[in-house]
């Protein structure tokens, strides 16, 4: 026998044997129980509560120990086998169904307390089913009024007389898995507080699919409801009052007498998003309840929309084929419809009607109604009679904006006096601004889907109303398209070549869209702004800001183009041109004028080299209005000049480390060109060239004085004066040398403090003699030594990075090896650049170490 199973039935024997002591059957409790944990491991405390699993079956005998020896639906529910102890259905215990249940409905007669639910589930590696045989009135019930927390899953419920699981006010029920089907009343009633249904099945539903009463901070998820029936709908929060409460994720189908979501007066801020709903013969959706949100839902062939008799907030939905040619004439309403509804919102939201004889108003709004705002939406009008209707004046009931009309037609707006016969007359009354006709140029109609394609007359053509995603869950590119559906970048900068014919709007995570018609000539062109907030946004929030690219020429020796951007403000745009001649160079030039707030690299004076791929890189400092920029080639051979100008002097130490060997290090020089390397002296004489900063000199005599200096040396062989001589005396005699270096230096810390400086702070480092300073590298060159694990970097550039390590050295000059690399960037300038150095040191003096 496999150890897993000889565990599990060692298991199983020691609660059959535990229940029979308990019920008398065995004397001797402490000597069995004294077997039980040597034998098992377990230890059962006289008075504790602890979970247990509890079988029962259709007309089962047992113990409850298994679906082998489980108990019977009578024994479940009989209200003296609930409560606290041992041998009844507790706290946190778990109660498995066996097989098929047939003979009586569950009746809970008591609740686990909350946080410590009751679970009824299938027994392992089954699907239990309660079958009612269109007998049994309820399939599982909250059967005693109490309070407190139930969790079903992994069942199944069918043919019940009545309803498949029944709630009560004050039980939390936690229903995940679950499928109910061919009820003749509700499929399931929901209740309590903090409630859910998810990942349920519902079929067959003869009243509602979910029934709420008294629910408050519910969640229906994911569940598919599918009715048939009279007089039902596919989830309501129906009996009482409660809050909060979310519907989402669901598919509701099949025939709905009423409407597949109804919310009543006595609910409030219950949100309803990403549902496919169908099949309505009243309202897909109807709320009376106050502060409903109803967002990115599919809405679709149904007689009539969203009814809303309370203030909702109604945005990125698809509305499909809602027309009804049997309900009243123009006032009955195919896609939205308001009453007692002020102040309510309807944003982005596409509406598609349907192909019915007489179509009806898409929106409808009743008398009293006040403040309606209409923006950013689609009206796919198709044979309706009248878009807008309004009882009562526009002015007073209707706020209509950057909307879109398919296609004239001769009632735009009416109301009980006077029609608008299409969107000019609305406009010359004052009602509307922004709205237009036109084709959308959906991706594809018949298909349903919305998607706008390129080209587009409403991408960009709406406004902004505070809304973060679309229908889809994909982000606002800038200015918020019309529908639904926000245009989503196809292309990504420096990735995707930018089409010469159509330019870019280019966002700013590096997305970018064709604004022209496309010629398929592409340039070799990638942009980037730095600042502002052309970048900073979160996953979920509009990308706020966009740069143009237009009116593109792209020839061999010239190319030439317009930028502009909704900033104004930006600075520091980044730009790499490509489809260059490798290693020509090439005239830069903003607005006409060579070199105008362009720097990079490899420019000087709006002069740029190309490099081995044939691409220039610069930056243009300057801010925006529209800017037309130019490269093309320079075909006059640009001057070098003679470099006649010699590094910066050295600042040099020395260091004696042992008897016959001193240690030299020294500040790193600048040149305009570059440094080559750094001679070294000693005693006068020349003795040696390097490249690095630092030098050791061994081979020497102990307890002698030597003098050494440093100059700096660039490519053109100019050589900087010679450092401040600076002495040490070897050591005296033969004495062992230290050869240990210090520890790295840790958690090194750069702060930008100003425009100009940056500090510098670390741990200290240790030793086995002793660390006696360390040495600082800014961008991978030797700055300066100091004693202290600190360090203040001043006469720095604004808007620059650095990067800084540090090692610490020892007495006998041994160096640590660098620190992790840590990088800061000056804070931006507020004035003109410091140039004038601090005061040169004094005092300096060499000391040899003692042995």
């Amino acid at each position: 026998m496999k150890q897993k199973e000889y565990l599990e039935l060692e298991k199983r024997t020691f609660e059959i044997l535990r229940r029979r002591v308990l019920t008398g059957e065995f004397k001797f409790k402490k000597i069995f129980l004294f077997l039980c944990f040597v034998m098992g491991g377990f230890v059962f405390g006289v008075g504790e509560a602890s979970a247990e699993g509890i079988y029962i079956s259709n007309a089962g005998a047992g113990d409850g120990s298994s679906c082998g020896q489980a108990r019977s639906v009578s024994w479940f529910n009989a209200s003296a086998n609930w409560g606290s102890g041992d041998n009844k259905i507790s706290d946190n215990d778990t109660v498995y169904l066996c097989g098929t249940i047939t003979s009586s409905s569950l009746r809970m007669v008591a609740y686990g307390s909350v946080g410590n639910p009751y679970t009824i589930t299938s027994a392992p590696g089954q699907t239990a089913i309660i079958d009612g045989q269109n007998i049994l009135d309820r399939g599982i019930s909250a059967y005693s009024s109490g309070s407190g927390e139930v969790i079903l899953s992994n069942l199944e419920i069918r043919n019940i007389a009545g309803t498949g699981i029944e709630a009560r006010p004050g039980v939390t029920m936690k229903i995940d898995n679950v499928t109910v089907r061919n009820v003749s009343q509700n499929c399931i009633g929901l209740s309590g507080n903090g409630s859910y249904v998810k990942n349920s099945t519902l079929i067959g539903c003869k009243n509602n699919g979910i029934n709420g009463a008294m629910l408050s901070n519910g969640l229906i998820d994911n569940n598919i409801i599918t009715l048939s029936g009279t007089y039902n709908d596919g989830i309501t929060l129906h009996d009482g009052t409660g809050s909060n409460n979310v519907i989402s994720n669901n598919t509701v189908s099949g025939v709905i007498e009423e409407n597949a979501i109804d919310i009543l007066p006595g609910y409030s801020n219950t949100t309803i998003f990403g549902n496919d709903l169908s099949g309505a013969t009243l309202y897909v959706i109807g709320s009376g309840g106050a502060n409903t949100i109803i967002y990115r839902n599919y809405i679709h062939d149904s007689a009539r929309g969203v009814y809303l008799a309370a203030p909702a907030s109604v945005y990125y939905n698809k509305l499909v084929n809602l027309s009804d040619d049997t309900y009243g004439s123009v006032g009955g309403t195919g896609g939205l419809y308001f009453t007692t509804a002020d102040s309510s919102f309807v944003y982005n939201n596409t509406l598609v009607e349907g192909t019915q004889a007489t179509g009806r108003a898409m929106v409808y709004i009743d008398s009293g109604v006040d403040n309606v705002k209409l923006k950013n939406n689609i009206f796919d009008e198709n044979k309706l009679q009248t878009t807008m209707y309004t009882l009562d004046n526009p002015s007073i009931g209707l706020q209509s904006d950057y909307n879109n009309f398919n296609t004239p037609h001769t009632r735009l707006v009416q109301n009980a006096s006077t029609v608008y016969a299409n969107l000019t007359a609305w406009k010359n009354a004052g009602y509307d601004a922004k709205s237009m006709y036109g084709e959308q140029l959906f991706s594809n109609f018949s298909a349903r889907n919305f998607n706008l394609l390129p080209g587009s007359p409403l991408i960009d053509a709406g406004t902004s109303v505070g809304l973060t995603t679309d229908f889809a869950g994909n982000p606002i590119y800038g200015t918020p398209d019309i529908g639904a559906y926000e245009y989503q970048p196809p292309h990504t900068i420096g990735t995707s070549k930018i089409d010469i014919g159509a330019g870019a709007r280019i966002y700013g995570n590096g997305k970018f869209r064709d604004i022209g018609a496309t010629n398929s000539n592409l340039a070799d062109l990638t942009i980037t702004p730095q600042s502002g907030n052309f970048q900073s946004f979160d996953t979920d929030e509009v990308r706020p800001e966009w740069l143009d690219v237009k009116n593109i020429t792209w020839e061999a020796t010239t190319k030439q183009w317009t930028e502009s951007s909704n900033n104004s403000t930006l600075t520091n745009t980044l730009h790499t041109v490509g489809d260059l001649e490798a290693n020509k160079y090439y005239n830069v030039r903003v607005d006409g004028t060579l070199g105008l707030k362009i720097t990079g690299t490899n420019c000087t004076g709006g002069i740029c080299k190309a490099n081995s791929n044939g691409k220039i890189a610069f930056t243009y400092t300057g801010t925006y209005g529209e800017h037309t920029f130019r490269v093309e080639y320079a075909y006059t051979a640009i001057p070098i000049p003679t470099d006649t100008t010699a590094p910066s002097v050295p600042s040099l130490t020395a260091t004696a480390v042992s008897s016959s060997q001193i240690n030299l290090s020294w500040t790193a020089s600048t040149d305009n060109v570059g440094v080559t390397g750094y001679k070294v002296y000693r005693n006068g004489t020349y003795l040696t060239t390097t490249t690095s900063t630092s030098h050791n000199s061994t081979g020497l005599t102990a307890s002698t004085a030597y003098s050494y200096r440093v100059s700096a040396v660039d490519a053109a062989g100019n050589e900087s004066s010679q450092s401040v001589a600076k002495s040490a005396t070897t050591h005296a005699g033969t004495v062992e040398t230290d050869a240990t270096p210090p520890a790295v230096p840790l958690n090194l810390i750069t702060l930008a403090v100003s425009s100009s400086q940056i500090n510098l702070a670390w741990t200290a480092s240790t030793d086995n003699v002793g660390v006696t300073g360390y040495k600082v590298y800014r961008n991978g060159t030797y700055l300066t030594t100091t004693t202290s694990a600190s360090y203040i970097n001043t006469g720095l550039t604004a808007s620059t990075a650095y990067s800084y390590r540090v090692s610490a050295i020892d007495a006998a000059g041994n160096e640590s090896s660098q620190s992790t690399a840590k990088s800061a960037t000056t804070q931006a300038g507020t004035g003109g650049t410091d140039t004038t150095p601090p005061a040169a040191p004094t005092g300096f003096t060499a000391v040899s170490a003692s042995a």
